[in-house]
């Protein structure tokens, strides 16, 4: 069975469980884990608080690597509700980040997304909201099922296609 449809029925049993609880799902898949807090699943999407891939595959990458993948994330995932850029490059640690290239902004808040990109083998997306005098905030975003399911995929494949 694709990544896809296990997510879809890992979500599937868990709506039909209590889809208002708080749930983590977790898939070992080709090449690595994928691991989603989801604050609320219904059959439609889900409310997540963080999607996580975690792969041996990157283990050791360098700045180019990564940076190879941080683009194939950028050009692959239009589906968002913004567009990701590379925002930051850390070469010391070998981590970049890529966020909203335009944040959603409301009643004198941004939200945008963040993807963490490390050497250390893992991939995360958060979404944050950020208030003028207050410290950013985790915030949780919305997803259908599709949506979910393309963003491992795209999230495994580009972390295995360049090793």
């Amino acid at each position: 069975m694709d990544m896809i449809k296990q997510i879809d029925e890992q979500l599937r049993l868990i709506a039909a469980k209590d889809g208002k609880d708080a749930h983590v799902l977790t898939l070992d898949a080709a090449g690595g884990r994928l691991r989603c807090e989801l604050a609320a699943v219904d059959s439609i999407g889900c409310a997540a608080r963080e999607i996580e891939w975690r792969t041996d595959a990157l283990a050791g990458a360098g700045v180019d690597r990564l940076r190879a993948i941080a683009d194939q994330l950028v050009a692959r995932t239009t589906y968002l509700l913004e567009s990701l850029e590379v925002l930051e490059i850390d070469r010391e640690r070998a981590v970049l980040q890529l966020r909203s290239s335009k944040p959603d902004q409301r009643d004198g808040a941004r939200m945008y997304y963040e993807v963490v990109v490390e050497a250390g083998g893992a991939i995360h997306l958060h979404r944050y909201q950020k208030t003028p005098g207050e410290p950013r905030s985790a915030v949780e975003f919305f997803m259908t099922r599709e949506v979910l399911g393309r963003i491992a995929v795209d999230m495994a494949e580009t972390s295995t296609a360049l090793a």
